[in-house]
Formats: structure tokens, C-alpha cells, sequence
């Protein structure tokens, strides 16, 4: 399975449904923070960082278009990478101390773990568009 492809098939519908902002960055939260912690479960220690960060920067995407912010493909980058950089590191090492310090264990706490960091990167995300589209009104 292509987790991007999935990504992409399951999510394009969250940000047109007829539902607030705050409902529509909720599902996305729950879904994105669900596929990253179904992925991470993979054995190799800091092999999630070719994975999970596209999948996060999509969340990104997503999270900054159902609170109605309008970028480019370039922009994303520029505007997402700062928010990813510092949890991204945080991310990555925990997992991967998780799976080399811990082999059998890490893997059961990696699924929880990839979760709830996922999740709080898109909070911060969402955080992050919230002040920037109410800075433009």
C-alpha cells in the first residue's frame, strides 16, 4: 500500500464538507495522526523520516486549507517546514530510540507515541493558521 496515495484518496473530501473549521481540522487530526501511527509500526529504526513527513506536511496542507488559508505549492514549504522542523526532531528520535533501545517493546509504544505527536504537530499547526488568517482579516 502507497500510504501517500491513500493519504490523498481519503482526505480531498474532509475540507468540503458542509461542517465548521474546527469539525474539519478535528477529522483531519484523527486521520493523519492514524495513518502516521499505522506506518510507523515498520521495524527500522529513523526509516519513518522518508514517510512521515510527507504525510505531515499533507496534513499541513489540509489543516491550513480548511481554516482558509490559500497558498501555493512553494509557499507550503516555507510556511509548514518551520512549524515540522523542531517536532520533526523530537519525533524522529523518540521513535527512533523507541525501536533501537527497546526493539520489541518500542513497537507497541511506537503506535501511541507516533499518534499523539502527530496529533500535537497538527495543533500547532492549526495554531499557527488560525493567528495567520485571523492576521489578514
Amino acid at each position: 500500500m502507497d500510504p501517500l496515495r491513500f493519504v490523498r484518496d481519503n482526505t480531498y473530501g474532509i475540507n468540503k464538507l458542509n461542517i465548521s473549521p474546527e469539525k474539519k481540522v478535528e477529522k483531519l487530526l484523527i486521520f493523519f495522526s492514524s495513518v502516521c501511527a499505522a506506518t510507523a509500526i515498520q521495524p527500522i529504526p529513523f526509516a519513518d523520516i522518508f514517510i512521515l513527513t510527507p504525510i505531515q506536511l499533507f496534513m499541513g496542507k489540509f489543516i491550513g486549507e480548511a481554516r482558509g488559508y490559500k497558498f501555493s505549492i512553494s509557499e507550503i514549504y516555507k510556511e509548514i517546514l518551520g512549524v515540522l522542523g523542531l517536532s520533526f526532531l523530537a519525533q524522529q528520535t523518540a521513535i527512533g530510540l523507541y525501536k533501537v533501545g527497546l526493539p520489541f517493546v518500542g513497537g507497541f509504544m511506537t503506535i501511541p507515541l507516533v499518534f499523539i505527536l502527530t496529533y500535537s504537530i497538527g495543533k500547532v499547526m492549526d495554531f499557527y493558521f488560525v493567528s495567520k488568517t485571523k492576521g489578514k482579516t
